[in-house]
C-alpha cells in the first residue's frame, strides 16, 4: 500500500505524478492538501473591482495547483485501504459504518491547508451512533469558525423519471 510512503514524508513517482504540487507531506508526517476552494470562509475585503476595466487590462494571477474534491476522495480511499480487496469482504464486511471508521482514521492524518480534515469531515452515520454526535460537533465548530464542511456518504438510489 502507498500509505507508508506518504506518511514517512516521501512520495513515490506515481503519487507525485498523480497529485503534483497539490499534495505534500508535512514534517510531522501529515498529508497537506490544497483545494481550489479552502475550508476557511474569508470575509470579503472592502476593495471593489473597477467597473470599466477591459479584459486586456486585467492582471492574471498565477493559480497554485489544487486537488479537486474527487481527487481528495480518491486520496482518502487509497490511504484508508478501502480500495484494496480482502477475503473477508466476501462476507459483506464493508458496511457504511466500516467505511466511515476507516475514513475517519485516515482523516486524522490529512490537513486541508492548516485545517485538520477530521474537523471538517461529515461522514455517513447510522442513527444513535457516535458518528452522529461527531458530525453535530463538527457542524457546530464549523459554523462558529466560519468553515466549510466536506460530506462523504452513501447516496440513496435514484429512479429514472419520464418527463412529459
Amino acid at each position: 500500500m502507498t500509505a507508508g510512503f506518504i506518511r514517512c514524508g516521501l512520495m513515490n513517482a506515481r503519487q507525485r505524478f498523480i497529485w503534483g504540487d497539490a499534495v505534500r507531506a508535512a514534517a510531522d508526517g501529515t498529508i497537506v492538501v490544497r483545494l481550489p476552494t479552502g475550508l476557511q470562509k474569508k470575509v470579503p475585503s472592502g476593495v471593489k473591482p473597477a467597473e470599466n476595466v477591459s479584459d486586456d487590462e486585467l492582471v492574471k494571477c498565477k493559480r497554485r495547483p489544487a486537488m479537486s474534491l474527487l481527487g481528495l476522495l480518491h486520496l482518502l480511499w487509497e490511504q484508508s485501504g478501502i480500495n484494496v480487496w480482502h477475503p473477508s469482504f466476501d462476507k459483506k464486511k464493508r458496511t457504511p459504518g466500516w467505511v466511515s471508521w476507516h475514513l475517519q482514521q485516515t482523516a486524522t492524518q490529512i490537513r486541508i491547508g492548516s485545517v485538520p480534515l477530521e474537523e471538517s469531515l461529515q461522514l455517513m452515520a447510522m442513527k444513535d451512533t457516535p458518528q452522529v454526535i461527531a458530525n453535530r460537533e463538527h457542524m457546530r465548530a464549523a459554523e462558529k469558525n466560519k468553515r466549510r464542511l466536506i460530506v462523504v456518504s452513501v447516496l440513496a438510489g435514484v429512479k429514472p423519471v419520464k418527463h412529459g
